[in-house]
């Protein structure tokens, strides 16, 4: 058993530094254009790769405690702490590094002891026309189809866009399905450790025809079935110093008019107004949650969550005032603001 863990330990490590490896060789042949250039990292081992080069000014963005994440997913503290020593070069290096909340920011200020000047809070963004364009190409995938049909049959179809990871909380949520009624169904797209214990506790609960493990699906199949579904559930919690950021997710299921109801943490507090533009419960709270799906049986509360879901993602932190922030902070990293 320790050789198996040796090696998974070594696999895992020397998959991180091809990757490096890659995007050194790939930013060794890049030619600055005739205007200034800054690398925009959103990982501390491309941001490594890019230091390793030394061309051009860095700006990192984090959207979680990598570290942790590495110790919460494999449980290698060896393969935690080397990575931890990537982030630390990365954020202490790069010219600018950008937060997607507040709780990232204060682990990267408090974890590697930067002065607050350079960390900025930038959150997330996503374009509606984009994503609503791509799940058109899959409207027609058998999977959307079938969830159309779920619907028809009046079932409600909630969606948990989720890495099977312990943060990601869906493990829990298990807890609330047999609080609802019987034509409330969860299908789960994302695969990870998890599944067996997930797999095991659906058998115990004898919920196996009410939860479809969809497993890794391609993102375009992804937001088709979030478009289609009765809502989309975030049910994530604190796991080993992990807590949710801005969730991509919960901001793409906006963009596609599906209501988002989510974790009371961390950037998932920050983006979600309730009773707005979605609902909150606290974390791992299986009666708040089932409460909290059961509320979208008000049609007027639903149309409010939806319409104020859209006015977030184009109004309150569209793509344009994201981009207009992001060229300030490339314009701070090269000393022009």
């Amino acid at each position: 058993m320790l050789h198996l863990g040796a090696n998974l330990l070594l696999a895992r490590k020397q998959a991180i530094k091809r990757k490096m490896a890659l995007a050194q060789a790939l930013l060794r042949h890049l030619e600055a254009p005739p205007g200034p250039l800054v690398l925009h990292a959103h990982d501390p081992f491309t941001a490594c790769a890019a230091l390793e080069t030394g061309k051009f000014p860095l700006v990192v963005t984090i959207h979680g405690p990598a570290h942790r994440e590495f110790l919460m997913d494999y449980g290698h503290q060896e393969l935690s702490d080397w990575v931890r020593s990537l982030e630390e070069r990365a954020y202490r290096e790069a010219r600018m590094v950008l937060a997607v909340d507040e709780g990232q920011k204060q682990y990267v200020l408090e974890e590697f002891s930067l002065p607050e000047e350079k960390v900025a809070v930038v959150p997330n963004a996503v374009h509606r026309e984009s994503l609503l364009k791509q799940a058109g190409v899959w409207a027609r995938h058998p999977l959307a189809e079938s969830l159309e049909k779920t619907l028809h049959q009046g079932k409600r179809v909630i969606l948990l866009p989720r890495r099977l990871v312990a943060k990601n909380g869906v493990h829990q949520a298990l807890e609330a399905l047999p609080l609802l009624p019987p034509e409330y169904t969860f299908w789960v797209a994302g695969d990870g450790p998890l599944r067996g214990e997930i797999e095991t506790r659906l058998r115990e609960l004898g919920l196996g025809p009410r939860v479809r493990l969809l497993g890794e699906q391609p993102r375009g199949v992804v937001l088709a079935l979030m478009q289609r579904a009765w809502a989309v559930l975030v049910p994530s919690i604190p796991s080993q110093g992990v807590v949710e950021a801005t969730s991509i997710a919960a901001l793409e299921a906006m963009a596609l008019g599906t209501p988002v109801v989510a974790s009371d943490l961390g950037g998932l507090r920050e983006m979600i107004r309730p009773g707005e533009n979605g609902l909150l419960f606290p974390p791992g709270e299986a009666k708040a949650m089932a409460e909290a799906l059961m509320r979208l049986e008000d049609k007027g509360l639903r149309q409010i969550l939806v319409q104020g879901g859209l006015r977030y993602v184009e109004e309150a932190w569209g793509v344009r005032q994201w981009g207009e922030t992001i060229l300030a902070f490339y314009q701070k990293a090269l000393g022009e603001g």
